[in-house]
């Protein structure tokens, strides 16, 4: 079976292209080779992908802007995208194409390519989409129509996937379905909660609102100086974060690190994970620091509290200030050995529920599901 996926990008170190190179990593490697897997993505031929891809997997690159300032600019693009689109289809001939929220592709496949199974992947939650609408469209007539234009491409999808029990609800389409994220880290020996340091991963941008967490910890180390956070990620607010640092004398207690390729080993140098995202699809982070045994302190969000249960695996920050964030980090870093080592038990059966294995059959029968409801009808 051939599979197409449509991507913004393949060098961005975020949580959705880990996701999907860590999906179709699993199929391209399966035994005697079901799956031919494709992915077209904005940029050109010579770029590197940022997470290693197995050698069988095929890249089409559609060599366009796909940052174009304003909307309607954007809308401008959609013939030459279609163009880009109808070649890579006719070269590759899909059997199912999987859109993984990629930018005015979203409006494109509703009302083309109706032969071929089409699929839409949500990463972010409801709430989320609503946030992003508000920040972009300050008009709420516009976020309404945002909205409802959104609702009504996804019913045209033969299934757009949501990543929590939580977002299907709120959906309440015939067409919608949960299958959740997993971690592609190899099961490791957990951390030994020693370490006086917290560990962020994330992208540098306002969605994670960076600002927050070194806010929050500025109170923190009032209480606690000899805990350290380190950040790991890279984007725009780089600068306005150092800066931000330098401002609150956290230049002793706050690093930002950079990327890594091998962010897991780093995991292991921490004893608590924080994540002060405004909103979330399903935090992928948090299944990976479990991995390695961290009991983490995320907002009340939908993404983040389908993860964390406050005091079993973590704590949650029920209240969107610093004060609470820290209040909430504070009552970890307090609690005895006993109890940390707890929670990191917890962690570990958390992860459990979202195994590699188990969500990929769930993807896989999606595939199988779709092929053949197609396959009956066109024959």
């Amino acid at each position: 079976m051939k599979l197409l996926y449509f991507v913004n990008s393949l060098t961005n170190s975020g949580g959705i292209e880990r996701i999907l190179v860590d999906k179709v990593n699993y199929l391209a490697a399966l035994p005697e080779c079901p799956y031919e897997i494709h992915i077209a993505y904005y940029g050109k031929e010579c770029e590197i992908p940022f997470y290693r891809l197995n050698s069988a997997i095929r890249l089409h690159s559609i060599d366009m802007n796909e940052r174009t300032a304003s909307f309607s600019r954007r809308i401008m693009t959609v013939p030459t995208l279609y163009h880009h689109m109808r070649r890579i289809i006719k070269e590759v001939k899909p059997d199912v194409i999987i859109n993984e929220s990629m930018k005015l592709v979203s409006y494109i496949l509703p009302f083309t390519f109706k032969h071929i199974p089409r699929i839409y992947v949500i990463h972010f939650s409801y709430e989320g989409l609503i946030i992003m609408d508000k920040e972009s469209f300050h008009n709420s007539f516009k976020q309404y129509v945002m909205m409802w234009l959104r609702k009504s491409l996804l019913k045209k999808y033969d299934r757009f996937v949501v990543l929590t029990e939580h977002d299907r609800k709120r959906w309440n389409a015939k067409t919608v379905e949960v299958i959740p994220n997993f971690t592609n880290f190899v099961e490791q020996v957990p951390s030994n909660l020693n370490h006086k340091k917290a560990i962020c991963v994330g992208r540098l941008t306002h969605q994670k609102d960076m600002p927050m967490l070194i806010r929050a910890w500025k109170l923190v180390v009032e209480e606690e100086p000899e805990w350290t956070l380190d950040i790991w990620g890279s984007g725009n607010e780089y600068e306005s974060l150092k800066s931000l640092i330098g401002e609150t004398g956290l230049e002793k207690h706050v690093f930002l690190k950079g990327t890594s390729q091998r962010i897991e080993a780093e995991y292991n140098q921490a004893s608590l994970f924080v994540l002060s995202s405004r909103y979330e699809g399903f935090a992928l982070v948090l299944l990976e620091a479990m991995n390695a045994g961290l009991p983490c302190v995320p907002f009340d969000i939908p993404g983040c509290n389908n993860l964390i249960s406050d005091g079993d695996n973590g704590f949650i920050a029920k209240e969107r200030t610093t004060e609470c964030l820290a209040d909430s980090i504070l009552k970890y870093i307090r609690l005895d050995k006993e109890e940390k080592l707890r929670m990191q038990s917890n962690a570990l059966t958390t992860v459990a529920k979202y195994s590699k294995e188990r969500v990929m059959q769930m993807w896989m029968q999606l595939f199988e599901t779709l092929h053949a409801q197609y396959k009956s009808v066109n024959c």
